[in-house]
């Protein structure tokens, strides 16, 4: 059964529709063809890069006798068959640098051509990076193609430390969609981009807006998700409806009860930390984990350990948010503080089970967990964090 949007949509384009997802916030209210925008999308050229990417979606391989690892995964439509995948070392090659897709998605890599490339070592582990474009079948709204280029990075990394930990791919998406419309006068750059990278686009997406002429905002970081609205300058809108492919969207006005710099601020879940005060001074970590805990052990007093990557974003922004506040600084002098880097200090993060960056720890003088938080903790809650040590810790 139609909705009234796609009913909207299908009276203005004279076409089915019939794959849109009714997605805009106020999904009950009709949509009126007066203030509706039809926005034809189309798959963006390789020179337009989004500036964020989704997490890595996993593809499980299992290997063969002969050192092959395969497995397979879905991208498309419900009931596109699966897309398989062989993951193989080259004669030459101590490591991964070929890889089979079943482009036609027929069942059959043999006939397929193979991917190669240069294994590298980066932060003590080797990295297989490949390319590829795949056709992802659809219904096109506008009735001419049958497919569409679906542009991904994959990659396979081997750790030598852990020889035996079972084997993964990893890939994500690179194609995103893009397209004009006028919106309030305005030349409009429409983004629409996969968050789930399955192949279809739905309210699990994201999208953006941006005037024509500043449209790398669209690219950038302020991605919304496609069920909420966007800002145009002072004006909100909505995707009313996006068919799956991608190709399609309608978008009508949004009427927020807030001017776009309060919601901005509202949705700021920085703000706090942004806004605490700093007179200049910064926690003092060392970077010796055995330095640290023979000072901790020798001054009774709790060792506070910040697990991080180079690669951590939220790590990256607790360095320049909490750790050079002052409530933060000042809960630090009664602990002794010490920075890991978890690609480097690999049997540190096996010791203390770290699965995600950042990491923090309290431990006692003989080791002992006395507190754990994973993920980005603001100015409050660390300082709430590390008041846990104020009190010298007694030795046995």
């Amino acid at each position: 059964m139609r909705t009234h949007t796609q009913s909207v949509v299908a009276s203005v384009l004279s076409v089915p529709c019939v794959a849109l997802c009714q997605v805009a916030e106020s999904s009950d209210a009709p949509v009126s063809l007066e203030h509706a925008t039809v926005v034809r999308l189309s798959v963006a050229p390789e020179s337009e890069r989004l500036m964020w990417s989704p997490k890595g979606a996993t593809v499980e391989l299992t290997t063969s006798a002969d050192g092959t690892m395969r497995g397979q995964f879905k991208l498309g439509p419900k009931g596109s068959a699966p897309i398989l995948v062989s993951l193989s070392k080259s004669r030459k090659s101590g490591h991964i640098d070929r890889l089979a897709i079943d482009f036609d998605r027929d069942g059959d890599l043999n006939d397929e051509t193979v991917l190669t490339c240069e294994p590298k070592e980066q932060r003590g582990k080797i990295w297989s990076s490949f390319s590829a474009e795949l056709p992802v079948p659809v219904s096109d709204p506008w009735g001419s193609d049958t497919s569409i280029p679906y542009r991904i990075n994959l990659w396979y990394v081997f750790d030598p430390l852990e020889p035996d930990a079972p084997p993964q791919l990893r890939w994500s998406r690179r194609s995103f969609f893009t397209g004009t419309c006028m919106l309030d006068g305005v030349e409009t750059f429409v983004m629409v981009c996969e968050r789930d990278m399955d192949g279809v686009i739905d309210r699990d997406d994201a999208w953006a807006l941006a005037p024509m002429d500043e449209k790398t905002l669209a690219l950038g970081n302020s991605s919304r998700a496609i069920d909420d609205h966007a800002w145009l300058n002072t004006m909100a809108y909505n995707i009313a409806a996006v068919d799956a492919s991608g190709l399609l969207a309608v978008i009508v006005p949004y009427d927020s009860l807030l001017t776009r710099e309060q919601e901005e601020h509202q949705r700021d879940a920085l703000a706090g930390d942004r806004a605490a005060t700093r007179s200049g001074e910064t926690v003092n970590f060392l970077h010796d984990f055995a330095q640290a805990q023979s000072i901790a052990r020798e001054q009774k007093k709790l060792l506070f350990v910040d697990f991080e990557t180079d690669w951590c974003g939220p790590c990256k922004q607790m360095d320049a948010l909490v750790y050079t506040a002052d409530n933060v600084v000042a809960a630090a002098k009664n602990v002794v503080a010490v920075k890991v880097d978890g690609d480097i200090s690999r049997d540190l993060v096996k010791q203390f089970d770290i699965r995600g960056y950042p990491t923090m720890l309290l431990l006692d003088q003989h080791g002992k967990e006395m507190g754990r938080h994973v993920g980005y903790m603001g100015v409050t809650d660390t300082s709430a964090f590390l008041a846990r040590a104020q009190q010298p810790v007694e030795s046995n």
